[in-house]
């Protein structure tokens, strides 16, 4: 019995202390709002449910489906005790590749006057089979690449290389004008090309 009543007065021994006082005693600081520009927003042009074709390196048709892309303004809170927040807009979308089992998600956050553009592959049957590629800090057009993968030449794309060594994926090639994801290479060399344009 008495170790009832001692855990129990600790218990409120502790809430008192921590309830006690105002966490952020000058109130919330708003540091401001963070939106993505309209170039950043055109760059995943997928605004509803397509159908996207892209063939592999055996010349076979594969379908993908895109969801509507969400755009979300989230308030984020920082530090400690929360003292600090500001609001953040992100524009998430995903392609899903529903016979082959994988879907690729598509991120652009705009955060503290910056915005990250960020490409993850996710398998369907695997919740944690999740893998992060490169992210691109500033999406701008002119940081765009023109490379040739495969004997086909891609023009201002950004690249998205894995970070992990033994990835499934190997590289995705993100068109920096709008058309989307023109190239989905795969660690073990198989590949996957948009046949949209």
């Amino acid at each position: 019995m008495f170790r009832f009543f001692r855990n129990h007065i600790l218990f409120l021994f502790i809430c008192a202390f921590c309830s006690c006082g105002d966490s952020c005693p000058d109130g919330v600081l708003f540091l401001g709002d963070f939106n993505l520009s309209d170039y950043e927003k055109s760059l995943i042009p997928y605004t509803g449910f397509e159908d996207l074709k892209f063939i592999d390196n055996g010349g076979r048709e594969i379908m993908a489906r895109t969801q509507p892309r969400e755009l979300l303004d989230q308030e984020i809170n920082t530090g400690p005790e929360e003292c600090e927040s500001w609001e953040s807009e992100e524009l998430d979308n995903f392609v899903n590749f529903i016979a082959q089992g994988f879907s690729i998600r598509l991120i652009i956050e705009a955060f503290d006057n910056n915005s990250t553009f960020q490409i993850s592959y996710n398998e369907t049957d695997n919740p944690s089979g999740q893998e992060v590629l490169s992210e691109i800090v500033n999406p701008m057009l002119g940081e765009a690449e023109n490379i040739e993968l495969f004997g086909f030449s891609f023009q201002e794309v950004f690249v998205f290389k894995s970070t992990l060594a033994n990835g499934k994926i190997d590289t995705i090639l993100f068109s920096a004008n709008g058309k989307g994801i023109e190239l989905i290479v795969f660690s073990d060399g198989n590949y996957l090309k948009s046949n949209n344009f």
